[in-house]
């Protein structure tokens, strides 16, 4: 194929390009949004436990893993998408604090066993993913009395989605990697 004709998945790619518009997501948006797809499960919150639904949602970055920005930390994402995000609070600039707002509260991780029996009360709806929260995650809210509804981590597919600024991002960073591998 020669530069500047299209294939089969440059066509897809350019109909699916028309076909979906999303809006740049703020943080904001995205939690009261997710907030929604929660309370449509019938559940009052969710706890996130996989580190790349966490980054997306809040829009941060950590530096806990190699060559990985994300943030080892837990969130409990309520219905009205408000956050209680569980992270060591020495990993957060002054900026990062003022960019997550007043809608996400920060809590130490070892509070987050307190947090979950807490939530569990009366009977309480909580939704987990059982692919990602591990078993400890279960066990405290079933202590607390949740009722627990086995779901999907909600920000898995629409983290998936991306917008015209995501989707430029991806490009750039594709060819910056392969400039550097022709260059090795």
């Amino acid at each position: 194929m020669r530069s500047g004709q299209t294939g089969p998945c440059d066509r897809y790619h350019l109909s699916c390009r028309t076909r979906i518009s999303l809006p740049v997501n703020t943080a904001d948006r995205k939690r009261q949004r997710i907030g929604q797809a929660v309370a449509a499960q019938g559940a009052v919150a969710t706890v996130l436990s996989q580190p790349e639904s966490i980054a997306w949602l809040l829009n941060i970055r950590g530096q806990d893993t190699e060559s990985t920005p994300l943030p080892l930390s837990h969130a409990i994402l309520r219905a009205d998408g408000s956050v209680d995000l569980f992270i060591d609070s020495l990993k957060l600039t002054p900026a990062t604090r003022d960019h997550l707002g007043p809608s996400v509260t920060l809590h130490q991780p070892d509070q987050l066993g307190a947090a979950l029996e807490a939530l569990g009360a009366s009977g309480t709806r909580i939704s987990i993913d059982p692919t990602g929260a591990n078993e400890w995650i279960r066990l405290r809210l079933l202590a607390g009395g949740a009722e627990i509804i086995n779901e999907d981590d909600p920000c898995i597919l629409p983290r998936a989605l991306k917008n015209d600024a995501e989707r430029a991002g991806t490009i750039a960073a594709h060819n910056r990697d392969g400039a550097a591998l022709s260059r090795f």
